[in-house]
């Protein structure tokens, strides 16, 4: 029995070798940044039933080993925003969950954080049995740190070992103030659709005008505003173009860059300190891993120089080493439990929306790939196994997908100004829509200014499965014999579309209606039911016996129908009519008065 304890039972026994590596910027003597790799060596040996609890060794359950290091003195000495670790490890292990590193920091060495544990890092690319945790960030002040690592045996590989820690403190350097300010003035005013109508000119940078339909302007798609590498890289020397390989981007993944976050506003050291851990001693890349990156202000940084010809689809390291044919955003955050805010979830919606117009990408769809039929717009972890982007983003994707589809697809409006159908005082006419699967809401904005529309319709709602629409919209409450300026607008989730500018004029009074003596006593009620389908009853008074007519338009002026043509009594009276074999849509029914149109209104025909 006894000696079948010394085969399983594992302690760690303190015997390290230590190794510093400082690294300085060589572009700059007199950067801020600060670099240093502290290497222990642990020696692992089998010893039977040794316990030690604390600092040191210790024997938990089912033989399961902990080793917790001493205090280690944080290495950096010039100002820094926070302190940014790396924690790589190599390890004899059947998988790796059997080792388990954990990190803890002080700024005194009396009272300290709750341990956080290290997840293995599936962004990172190295040999077998090494490995490499996220980047985690500590509070400025902070002075000490220990890590812990937990050895936990399986049936399948009975002694995990392990062989080396390498902690990488990284201090990015403190960011200037009014160069925080210009990052953050990257990121355009966030409006709601609707109030981002009104913002559109023909002088306007962000809009294009759109051929061969009758839209005016609509949002362009180029490359939104970024933060060049010449700029959040510049203590580092670093330009936005090197000898990078390219590629023909199909799939656009989506990351969240993981770790624990300490509050910052210098998100551009953020973006630094994960460049140096990328490049630095223990990763050794070639550049920055992610294409590009997004913080919580929506602001966007430009991640892996361009290659020399400006081409920005460079091959960068980030998709479990199926990077072929792929674009790499990282929201700055973790986003397990909680979800990014909302201006970097648009700016990531905008990326994505370039990138696929640009390269003709199918936004809500699949398509083979390296790592499978995957989505079009994926998760890290649909690559490999990563919680990456984190539960709650990855959770978001089928609507981030929609709505990128919905931002590159705005409606699209054909009307026709002929078909309108005017009296004094109202306007009717239709209007073809394609909304491209998306929920759509359409109104007017008109007015008697044509730099002025000062006034909105009701909303004209259009589900998203009704495809192309043919609907009516109209206008009441005109003034007779005035000139209108309009608009029709539409509106998906994240986009619009508005047609061009036009005008109608209302029809003037009758002289009938000049009469202030009778033009009040002829009486033209609405039809009842209203809308209506086929038949509908329509009610009129006069003062005196005359010939009465109740003319039927359809929305293009034309006779339809007369459901009364004779001689009526003074007083009140009905008519029926009956639709059948009539289009849907609206029609303007009128009383005739011994020749002399009286009065009209408008009816719904809807099928």
């Amino acid at each position: 029995m006894i000696k079948r304890i010394t085969k399983i039972a594992l302690c760690l026994t303190l015997a390290f070798q230590s190794h510093v590596y400082a690294q300085q910027d060589s572009n700059k003597v007199d950067t801020p940044i600060e670099s240093v790799v502290v290497e222990r060596t642990p020696q692992l040996q089998l010893q039977p039933g040794k316990s030690i609890s604390g600092f040191g060794q210790e024997t938990l359950d089912a033989g399961i080993q902990r080793f917790t290091s001493p205090e280690e003195l944080v290495p950096l000495t010039k100002d820094h925003p926070f302190i940014a670790l790396g924690v790589t490890w190599d390890a004899q292990v059947g998988s790796d969950h059997q080792i388990e590193i954990e990190i803890r920091s002080s700024k005194n060495a009396r009272e300290w954080t709750t341990w956080m544990a290290i997840e293995v890092d599936h962004h990172v690319e190295l040999p077998n049995g090494s490995f490499a945790g996220p980047l985690v960030f500590m509070e400025a002040g902070t002075q000490y740190i220990q890590y812990r690592a937990t050895l936990k045996p399986h049936i399948t590989f009975r002694n995990p070992e392990l062989k080396t820690i390498r902690l990488n403190f990284i201090n990015p350097g403190v960011t200037d103030e009014v160069e925080l300010k210009e990052h953050v003035a990257t990121v355009p005013k966030s409006l709601k659709v609707r109030d981002r109508v009104g913002k559109i000119t023909p002088e306007s940078v962000d809009v294009v005008q759109k051929d061969n339909s009758d839209l005016d302007f609509v949002v362009n798609y180029d490359l939104p505003q970024y933060v060049a590498r010449t700029q959040w890289g510049a203590s580092l020397g670093l330009t936005n173009t090197a000898s990078r390989s390219v590629t023909s981007v199909s799939h656009l993944i989506v990351h969240h860059s993981a770790g624990n976050y300490v509050p910052t506003a210098d998100f551009a050291a953020v973006v630094r300190s994960y460049y140096n851990y990328h490049t630095g001693a223990t990763l050794g890349w070639s550049d920055i891993g992610y294409n590009w990156l997004v913080d919580r202000n929506g602001v966007i940084y430009q991640g892996r120089a361009f290659n020399f010809d400006g081409n920005r689809d460079v091959i960068g390291a980030h998709f479990a080493g199926k990077n072929s044919r792929t674009m790499g955003i990282c929201v700055i955050g973790t986003y397990t439990s909680t979800m990014p805010t909302e201006s970097a979830l648009e700016r990531l919606r905008t990326m994505l929306a370039w990138k696929a117009n640009e390269r003709g990408i199918d936004v809500k769809n699949r398509s083979i790939h390296t790592a499978g039929n995957i989505f079009n717009i994926s998760g890290h972890r649909d690559g490999g196994a990563t919680e990456c982007p984190g539960q709650q983003l990855y959770n978001y994707l089928p609507t981030l997908r929609a709505r990128t589809f919905a931002f590159l697809n705005p409606p699209n409006l054909q009307i026709d100004s002929e078909s309108f159908a005017i009296d004094q005082t109202s306007v009717a006419f239709e209007l073809g829509i394609d909304n491209f699967e998306n929920d759509v809401i359409a109104y007017i904005e008109y007015g008697t200014e044509e730099d002025n529309l000062d006034i909105e319709s009701d909303d004209f709602e259009i589900d998203a499965q009704e495809g192309v629409s043919l609907i009516t919209m109209n206008l009441t409450e005109l003034a007779p014999a005035t000139l209108y300026h309009y608009r029709v607008v539409a509106v998906n989730s994240d986009t619009f579309a508005v047609t061009e500018k036009s005008s109608f004029e209302t029809a003037s009074p009758t002289s009938l209606e000049n009469d202030p003596e009778t033009a009040t006593e002829f009486i033209l009620e609405q039809n009842y039911p209203n809308p209506f389908n086929p038949s509908t009853r329509i009610t009129f008074e006069i003062p005196e016996a005359s010939a009465v007519r109740v003319l039927i338009y359809n929305s293009q002026g034309q006779l339809m129908a007369v459901p009364a043509d004779r001689n009526f009594s003074a007083g009140r009276h009905h008519v029926s009519f009956d639709a059948s074999g009539v289009a849907s849509g609206v029609l303007v029914y009128a009383l005739e008065i011994d020749g002399v149109i009286v009065n009209t209104r408008k009816m719904l025909l809807l099928r």
